[in-house]
This record gives C-alpha cells, sequence and structure tokens, in this order.
C-alpha cells in the first residue's frame, strides 16, 4: 500500500501509473502502508519536503521500516528506514559499472576534483561557463534537477517584484 507525499505532476503520474499496475494508492496515511512515495527531488531543505511538510510528521503518522521512495534521500531523518533513491537505484541496476561519488557541496574543488579524477559531474546546463574544462552533454531521461533563486531575506523592492511576477508564472503554468 502506497502513501503519496509529493505534490509535483510526476508524483501524481507515478501515483496513476502504480494503480493501472495494480498497486494500492491510498490518499492518507494508514497503519497498513508499506511504501511512502515523495518527490524527486524529495527536500527542498533538510527534513522539508519539495511542496510542503515535514518529513518527520509523514513517518509519524505510518509505520516503523515503511520503505521511503524518492529522490536526493540522504537524509538523517531516514537512518534505519529502506529507501529507494529512483536516479541512484537506476544507475546502481542498470549500470553496475558506474561508482557513485557524492559531494556536499558543489564548488571550485568540486569540479577540479572531477576534472581531474576524469570523474562525470551531473549538472545543469546552465553550469556551462562555472569551470574552464566543464562540458554539458544532454541526457534523454525521466529525472529532474530543481532550479531555484537566491535572494537576500530582505529583498529590495525591485527583487520583491521580480520574485512576484516569477511565482506568478509558475503557478500559472501549474
Amino acid at each position: 500500500m502506497i502513501v503519496p507525499a509529493g505534490s509535483t505532476a510526476a508524483c501524481r503520474h507515478a501515483q496513476r501509473i502504480l494503480a493501472e499496475q495494480g498497486f494500492t494508492v491510498v490518499d492518507h496515511p494508514t497503519p497498513e502502508a508499506t511504501h511512502l512515495l515523495l518527490d524527486v527531488p524529495s527536500f527542498e531543505a533538510p527534513g522539508r519536503l519539495r511542496g510542503g511538510g515535514e518529513l518527520s510528521r509523514w513517518l509519524e503518522m505510518l509505520p516503523p521500516g515503511i520503505t521511503v521512495i524518492g529522490g536526493n534521500l540522504d537524509c538523517s531523518e531516514l537512518a534505519g528506514y529502506p529507501v529507494v533513491d529512483l536516479l541512484r537505484d537506476d544507475i546502481w541496476n542498470n549500470h553496475p559499472q558506474i561508482q557513485i561519488v557524492d559531494f556536499d557541496f558543489y564548488d571550485v574543488d568540486a569540479f577540479n576534483r572531477c576534472e581531474n579524477e576524469n570523474y562525470v559531474l551531473m549538472a545543469v546546463e546552465n553550469w556551462r561557463y562555472v569551470h574552464p574544462l566543464l562540458k554539458i552533454l544532454p541526457v534523454d531521461w525521466n529525472y529532474t534537477i530543481p532550479f531555484g533563486l537566491l535572494h537576500s531575506p530582505s529583498p529590495s523592492a525591485g527583487v520583491s517584484a521580480f520574485l512576484r511576477a516569477v511565482e506568478k508564472t509558475v503557478k500559472q503554468e501549474c
């Protein structure tokens, strides 16, 4: 029995596919649940689910040991829970020759390490000019990377107007 906690169109699509394949998908936490389905990536901040809500609150309402399905599931609150990180599992299951190396933070040192050790770095196309030896190649897969805006906690009037315009545009697209 799968309990979805995701808020994206992709999560809703996954719910439909799972239901069509015969899995029981319920719209609320229940003690009979076996899996918690999250967005990919799953977190907007440590412990805070993408789309809102706290992971700890969901875990309190579900049976211990529930399997968590999502992306970027490197979260201390999930210690002891079986997790399914969709992109990692795809790579591990279908490309065992690939060794995944994690970086806590993408900075010049991470880019240099990738170049010096002949690693492939998963990155967004907008990073094409970050490092002189970084080359971005497009991929055709059903995984996404969120892209956000950084701003001051007290933005200027111009930045605030821009943020409102972005928010309005995003809401219209959803």
